[in-house]
């Protein structure tokens, strides 16, 4: 079955073209820093967005991020002090709104 999946992963991956992904992570993360930026909220890492991967990290005000993002059914982890989002293939813009207006029902 591991070689299936991998059959179809390679499959997707190649159909999409690493290019077109790379693209769409990208634009996530750019999405959700911008508008984390305006709602005061740092990205933690380069500032050069062609430095930057699918793996967002930011710093949060106040404690308790990572469980109220889990009682939101949102997965993510906290690393050194920041929250970690990593984003992919499967992810989309309505997602990266979703967070957003949760990070929203918090902040207020």
């Amino acid at each position: 079955m591991l070689v299936a999946v991998r059959f179809v992963l390679r499959a997707i991956i190649l159909g999409v073209g690493i290019v077109n992904i790379e693209r769409h992570v990208l634009a996530l993360g750019e999405r959700l820093t911008d508008e984390l930026a305006r709602r005061g909220i740092e990205r933690v890492g380069p500032t050069d967005p062609r430095r930057r991967s699918s793996i967002c990290a930011f710093k949060f005000p106040g404690e308790g991020w990572v469980e109220y993002f889990a009682e939101n059914k949102v997965i993510l982890s906290g690393r050194r002090g920041a929250i970690r989002v990593s984003l992919g293939l499967y992810n989309s813009f309505d997602e990266v709104d979703r967070f957003l207006a949760i990070v929203d029902r918090r902040t207020g």
